[in-house]
């Protein structure tokens, strides 16, 4: 009777991890912006406009639909106050600056590949690359995100642009074993419902599990590669740097 039970135990965890791993999941990101420096002593027109960038980072929102195979991840556009603010531009900019996420990005988790569009110094640019190395360091703490168990890896994100490393924290769920999260940041054995990055919190607010979520893939018609997208950024920093 004992070894019956056993059995149909670990029958039902199987066909659970199963059903899991197969599903097609929405996640929507919401952004709690991290002031770095003090504001006093700045002029009252510079807190205004520093306070608009702050509440823009807030009002941000974006959203992953992912699955074992694939992933995309974009940013949900706003709706325009329709005034013309001649400082829209500087806030939706200023905004960006707390995450540093891709407005559209594509991942293939099979190859472990993504796709992604990044405006360099005036460039539109499309570029295909392997998953970054994050070199995540599972620990032992853990907390419940929308109910979910979640644990806590640290990593490493080395930017090619900035050439300058920084230190990121993310929460993930096992119970849900898909490797991605918000923007590039995956790698890890279950989806990541948060993530702490220098400038910024980013945590799940919603989740959602369909069959009919699509997920739409960015075209890598005249995508540069690995290597010719670092080695742009080289020649971009050797100009800069004379």
């Amino acid at each position: 009777m004992q070894k019956k039970f056993i059995f149909i135990f670990c029958l039902f965890y199987i066909l659970n991890i199963t059903a899991q791993s197969e599903a097609t999941f929405k996640i929507t990101y919401k952004t709690e912006p991290i002031l770095q420096g003090s504001l006093d002593g700045k002029s009252e027109q510079m807190k205004t406009i520093v306070n608009e960038i702050i509440d823009q980072a807030k009002k941000t929102k974006y959203t992953l639909v992912t699955n074992q195979k694939e992933a995309s991840f974009r940013k949900e556009e706003m709706m325009s106050k329709g005034d013309r603010n001649p400082y829209e531009k500087i806030f939706k900019e200023g905004a960006n600056r707390f995450t540093g996420f891709h407005e559209k990005l594509y991942s293939n988790n099979q190859d472990s590949e993504i796709v992604f569009k990044q405006n360099l110094a005036g460039q539109e640019l499309v570029v295909k690359r392997d998953f970054y190395d994050f070199k995540w360091q599972i620990k032992k703490a853990s907390q419940f995100i929308l109910g979910l168990s979640t644990k806590k890896a640290e990593g490493v994100y080395y930017n090619p642009i900035t050439g300058n490393s920084y230190e990121i924290i993310a929460w993930f769920a096992p119970s849900i074993p898909i490797k991605t999260g918000p923007d590039i940041y995956n790698g890890l054995p279950g989806l990541i419902l948060e993530l702490e990055l220098p400038k910024a919190v980013i945590t799940a607010e919603t989740i959602e599990e369909s069959q009919k979520l699509e997920i739409k893939k960015v075209s890598v018609k005249d995508a540069l590669s690995q290597k010719e997208y670092e080695k742009l950024i080289s020649e971009l920093n050797k100009k800069l740097n004379r």
